[in-house]
């Protein structure tokens, strides 16, 4: 008989150990989760300041580069005895264009002391996509202007070897 009684009772232990251990794995499990979004958030943040911080740095690249550019454009037309010609207008209307479409760039990047503590990992990665959109457009335009420093610098090789042959 009391062989019987024991029998009864391990279904029940083995039943209530069960019930606690599951309890506490979806507790366990409820608490990693929280802590994952939690550093997801935490990276999201970090990626994003990083980002803004980058792009702070390209946008200032940027207005440099261009102002090279146009200074160095202006006195290879002057040097040209093309200052004033129809090409260098174009120039400077697309020069003109261009740094107000950076300045629009300049616009869309957030303060670097804006506080994301409270946004949704959802708002920060679109916001780090925004950041990279505006990065990528910034590239694009120190590239062109790099080329045409580039350009202008052969132009000046160019003039300064038929200086030589002259002489």
């Amino acid at each position: 008989m009391s062989d019987d009684i024991w029998v009864r009772w391990i279904p029940i232990a083995t039943g209530a150990i069960g019930a606690i251990t599951g309890v506490s794995g979806c507790v366990m499990g409820y608490i990693s989760l929280h802590k994952a979004n939690k550093i997801k958030k935490l990276d999201l943040r970090l990626e994003l300041r990083k980002a803004i911080v980058e792009a702070r740095i390209s946008i200032s690249l940027l207005s440099s580069c261009m102002e090279n550019a146009k200074l160095s454009r202006q006195r290879m037309s002057s040097t040209s005895g093309g200052l004033h010609s129809g090409a260098m207008v174009a120039w400077m209307d697309e020069f003109d264009s261009n740094r107000s479409a950076a300045e629009e760039l300049e616009k869309l990047i957030p303060d670097q002391n804006v506080d994301f503590n409270n946004c949704s990992p959802y708002d920060l990665e679109s916001q780090l996509i925004s950041i990279h959109e505006v990065q990528l457009k910034i590239a694009n335009g120190l590239e062109i202007y790099k080329k045409c420093l580039e350009a202008d610098d052969d132009e000046r090789k160019q003039i300064m070897a038929r200086v030589r042959n002259l002489r």
